[in-house]
Formats: C-alpha cells, structure tokens, sequence
C-alpha cells in the first residue's frame, strides 16, 4: 500500500553502525575569551527517517581538545547536523574557531571504532536576540560574520564573528547558535494515496497535483496511488494518505 510513498535517496551524514552505545565527538574552541563555553548538540536520524536531537555537553573555549558524548541504543544512525551555541558578547565581538578532530563509536562490548570525518559539510548561524521588552533597531555592524568552513587533516573547522551586542545596551541579551549539516538530497515532492471516492468527489486523477490544507499552511501533494478505501474512515467525499516524512 505503502510502496512509492518514501523520500528520495539516502540520508547524507556520517554513518554510526548498528550496536553503538557511545558516539564520542573530540572538539576544539578557540576564542579570544578563554572563559566562553558554548553547549553543544548533534541530530541523528535513524534507518526509518526519524531525526533525535540530542545534548552532547558543554566546550570550554580553551583551545584544547575535548571529548563529547552521545549516548545511543540500536542503530544504525547518521550524524546529520552540529550545533553550538554560545553568548553573544557584550561591546566587542569575537572571532571563534570550532574544529571536530575526531568521531568515533564504542560498542556495548566495549570495541572503539573511528569514523570517517566529514568534508563536504556546510555551515550558517543564527541569532536569538531577547531585549525585556524594550524594542531595538538591529545595527548591521552588530551580526555575526557568515560562517567558513575547512577541511583537512586536523579536521572539520568552522570560522566566524560572533557579532556582539552594544556595550550601552542593557537590556539585551542574545545567543549566537552556529549551525554545521551534511548536504541533503533534494527532498521529494509530497507524495498521497487516494480512495476511488476521494478521486470521483474532487475529478482527481492519479498524477494530478492537489493544494492541501495542513496544519494552516497549504501545501502541494501529488497522488501517486488510489486505492478501493482506507480503514476506519468513512466513505463520504473519500480520503487522502499522505506521507508527511518526504
């Protein structure tokens, strides 16, 4: 029933193979404020598609390397994203260097395994920005610098400017959160199977292109099936499955 309804291609990342428990990031800070910590947090998705965003600690920006872990069960997974977040500083802004020198896995027999670093990763930042309610113009001098990426045999490194908020600004407060993915296939179009009674009420045909209201939004949906009826829906004006992970 199913059958054409899945996305595209394979998930792009770094493989972690079946059996893991730990998946261990080594990663450097550099800062020009050694005292800067940032929090750190990895997506992983599993074999069904389903992504988990998870903690992987705290980086100190001393400039040496530290060990981050992820706990994890089953698998297999890929690592798909990274993201640190750190503070946006106070009247000067800050040139900061993340740089993940190593991943490996350890299983629950205890067996380490290094994994392929990534190359061809690509990164952007965000700023969340909080003034207690007073309001503020944003200066253009004041944003972070876009993010640069490098690779090598040290490697994966991330350059950038943290952008900082004036020293005359109280109230403000912000979060600089520099965000590193693995590219992504081009997402399949969203795909639906359609009762023989949903095509007779709306003159559909199967591969026909609908706009579909969800979730506020309208969105558009090709049916690439119908089938005689769905179960537990009733047959007035039929009924639309759609696969919402493409």
């Amino acid at each position: 029933l199913l059958q054409g309804l899945g996305p595209n291609g394979a998930i792009a990342g770094v493989k972690v193979p079946a059996g893991t428990a730990r998946l261990r990031l080594t990663a450097t800070l550099h800062s020009s404020v050694p005292s800067t910590t940032g929090q750190v947090a990895v997506t992983l998705v599993d074999a069904y598609g389903t992504p988990y965003r998870l903690p992987a600690g705290q980086l100190s920006a001393d400039g040496r390397p530290h060990p981050l872990d992820v706990y994890v069960a089953g698998g297999p997974l890929t690592l798909t994203t990274l993201d640190l977040v750190v503070t946006v500083p106070s009247g000067k802004a800050d040139r900061q260097r993340l740089t993940v020198t190593e991943l490996t896995t350890t299983d629950t027999e205890g067996t380490g395994r290094r994994l392929a670093s990534p190359t061809d990763w690509r990164a952007d930042s965000q700023t969340d920005s909080q003034t207690d309610g007073m309001s503020a113009t944003p200066d253009p001098k004041t944003k972070p610098t876009t993010p640069r990426m490098s690779s090598g045999p040290g490697g994966l490194s991330v350059d950038y400017g943290t952008g900082f908020i004036p020293g005359d600004d109280v109230w403000s407060s912000g979060l600089l959160t520099v965000h590193l993915e693995a590219p992504q296939p081009k997402a399949a179009r969203i795909t639906a199977v359609a009762t023989e009674s949903f095509l007779a009420s709306t003159g559909a045909s199967v591969g026909d292109s609908l706009d579909v209201p969800l979730n506020g939004e309208t969105v558009p949906v090709r049916i690439v099936r119908v089938i005689r009826e769905l179960p537990t829906v009733s047959d007035d004006g039929g009924a639309l499955l759609i696969d919402l992970r493409t």
